[in-house]
Order: structure tokens, then sequence, then C-alpha cells
């Protein structure tokens, strides 16, 4: 059976049954098997984790990454990278047709670049407006109330509270069919609706995973800005002079799949990009926000955006991994992975800071081992449970078999 690195949860319903349930149910009917898993969506999985669990027994790196692109959830084609923090390969592979240097969605992997994007232009002092981490929707926006105590933090972090009345999670509809040229008018209506759809949580109180947070962070930095969001991520990020992306290509979008709709509100989903150029992204951070000898973000700004989040009262009430039994917490557009999520210290000692997409697309970056990594994916049929997950059991497998890369000479 694998052999688990992630974090041991507080309470782990699916690790034991991603562990346990493939084997008893090989000795089940199918009928007794359903029972053991559960509900109707668990049942809905249980061929790919047992499918999965017991044909990746891989003892290399290479060998791991070519069962997961052999998996038919991935055949229309997958990468992996990895890198040291010098820039030097340690592996590059791509089988069929989406190789690394192939644009596609990136979906959640777009949350990374999006805070990335904010804190460059928060560094940038010819802003005239006052523009920092702490500045609040009230000042920024208008709001009042508790909405109006928002920080940029919190948005950036998922705790504003901006989640749905009737669900723990889901995003406004607005951000996903804002048209092609979107007006001021029709940015700031959904950004309204966004303010009025919304619970009243205290802000900082809850962590809650959606695209509602992002969306008004982004919105603040045009205004602050007087520009564009894909201006902002090309004079920030993605250009020439920074980190030189294609960006005739790198775009985004408000409705990711059919690449159309202004994506100035879907900074949680809405990028095309390469894996090869998000391995630049990772090597910036690795290397304290420089990139070929271009500082991109200061190292503040870098520690900032990779440091745990919560506050102290903080709660998780909403994410994707929570059917993992995962209680990761978060940066400024990132997951923080470890064994020890609630003990900040200990996280920082052994943290992997990654922002896996629900189509499978996985960076991650291991500042203490000093390497990064991306699986370049754009598999369908699930959010994260089924199909996407292989790409995060990749991952394990990598970092399980890694040791003979890294301590190879460089």
């Amino acid at each position: 059976m694998r052999n688990f690195t992630i974090p041991r949860p507080r309470r782990a319903p699916w690790r034991r049954r991603l562990i346990l349930a493939p084997l008893l149910c090989l000795l089940l009917s199918q009928a007794q098997c359903a029972g053991l898993l559960g509900d109707e969506d668990e049942n809905d999985i249980l061929a790919d984790i047992i499918r999965y669990n017991l044909a990746t027994l891989c003892r290399s790196v290479d060998d791991c990454y070519m069962l997961f692109a052999g998996q038919a959830a991935s055949v229309s084609g997958s990468s992996l990278q990895i890198y040291r923090r010098d820039g030097t390969q340690l592996y590059a592979r791509d089988v069929g047709a989406l190789t690394r240097t192939t644009y596609g969605p990136i979906f959640s992997a777009s949350k990374w670049m999006t805070a990335a994007v904010i804190l460059a232009v928060i560094e940038d002092g010819g802003i005239a407006s006052p523009f920092d981490l702490s500045l609040t929707t009230g000042t920024a926006l208008g709001w009042t109330g508790t909405k109006g105590t928002i920080t940029m933090r919190q948005l950036l972090s998922f705790t504003s509270g901006l989640r749905e009345n009737d669900r723990t999670s889901g995003s406004n509809a607005c951000i996903q069919e804002l048209p092609d040229g979107a007006s001021t008018a029709q940015k700031n209506a959904c950004i309204e609706s966004i303010r009025t759809s919304t619970a009243d949580d205290a802000p900082g109180a809850f962590f809650v995973y959606n695209s509602n947070h992002m969306a008004v962070a982004q919105r603040i930095a045009e205004i602050r800005t007087g520009l564009t969001w894909e201006q902002l991520f090309v004079n920030y990020l993605a250009g020439p002079a920074k980190l030189g992306f294609d960006t005739s290509r790198a775009k985004w979008y408000a409705n990711i799949r059919n690449q159309s709709g202004d994506g100035s509100l879907a900074g949680a989903y809405g990028l095309r990009l390469s894996a090869a150029e998000y391995m630049r992204f990772n090597l910036m951070l690795l290397n304290d926000g420089v990139y070929n000898g271009t500082t991109i973000l200061s190292s503040a700004s870098v520690s900032a955006l990779l440091q745990d989040q919560y506050d102290s009262g903080t709660e998780l009430l909403y994410s994707q991994f929570a059917a993992f039994g995962y209680r990761w917490q978060y940066g400024l557009g990132n997951w923080r992975q470890c064994n020890t999520p609630a003990n900040v210290a200990l996280c920082d000692l052994e943290v992997q800071n990654h922002s896996f997409g629900a189509n499978g697309f996985y960076p991650w970056i291991d500042r203490a081992r000093g390497y990064a990594a991306v699986v370049g994916a754009d598999i369908s049929g699930g959010f994260i449970i089924p199909n996407a997950a292989g790409s995060l059991f990749l991952g394990e497998d990598v970092k399980r078999n890694l040791s003979q890369l890294l301590s190879a000479t460089p």
C-alpha cells in the first residue's frame, strides 16, 4: 500500500479509508464494500482509490511519474519537472500532447500568482494611493459595518468571511459571467453582489476556500492603480522585464474552459499558462523573489506570501482537502503542507507550499530541501475527488523517492 507522508490530521476518516478500504473491499461483496465507504459520493470514488493505491508501488521518481502518466485519467498528456534552487534540472519528462510548454488552464494554481501580483503592486512606491496588506474594504471600496473592516491580508488568505449564506463555500456566479471587455460598472456590480450575498462572519474567524475573496482583492488593486488586472499581471509578474511569460497566451478568463469573458475578477482560477512558465515562478520564490537576476518580489514579500496567515482563533470552515482529513493552513494564495499545520514553528521546518488546481495542475516548493516541482496536467472528471487527486498522490510518491536526485552532485 501507499506510504503517505502528508500531514496527520486531527480527525482522519479519509486517511484510514484511503489505506484500509481498498484492501478490505478486495475481500467483500460490492454491497458490503459500499457500506464500508459510506454515502453515494464516496462510493463513486472506490474504483479510483483501489486502482491508484494498488498500482503505484513505485521505487523511483521516473517510475512514479510513468505510472501516473499511464493512468486513464491523464491520457490527454502530462508533465513533471523538478529543479534545484540554483536552476539545475533534476527531472523533466512529458507524456502525451499536454507537454510542459503547452498552454492550458491551471485553475486554483492561479491563486498563488494572484497573491504575488498584489504583493508586487504593494511594493511599488510609485502608486499614489496607500496600498498595503492592512488596507480595508471600508477605505478602498467604501464598505461599512463588519464587512468594511476586512483587510487585504484576509482577502488573500481566505479568512475575510465572504462566503455564501446558504452553504459553506460557493463563489458568486458573476465572477465567471463577467463579459469580455467588462466595464467598470459591471465589475463594481459584481463586487457589490459579493458584498450583499455573503455571510456576515467576523473577518479572521473562519477559513473558507472560494473565489469571492480574490475577486474583491483584484478589484481593489485595479481601483488603487487605475490599471486592469491583465495590465497588472504583465507589468508586475509576467512581462519581458519580469518572468518573461508569453503574454499573448498567458491570459486570464472568466470562463477558463471556454477561454472567454473578462478575467479581472477570476484570480482564484482563471489563468491559462504552461507548466514550464510556472516553474519560473517557483524558482523565483525559492530565490527570495529573484529570477534571472531580476527582483520580482522582496524577500519580505516572499516571506509574507508563504507564511501562515491564520489568526490565533481562525477555524477551518471549508477546504476541499478536508475530504481527505488534511487540515493544512494557508498563506497568501497557497497551502502550507506539513505534518503539524497548527504548530506554525514546527510546520515552518518542513513546510511545502503549494497551490493545487482542480484539474490536477500541481506546483509546489520545498525551501528546506531547496527544490521546486510542477506537475502539468488537465484531468477532467472531478474536483479533487476522484480524478485530479492522482496528481496529489503523484506528488507524495515523488517526495518519497526524491532523495537520490537531491543527493546527486550538482
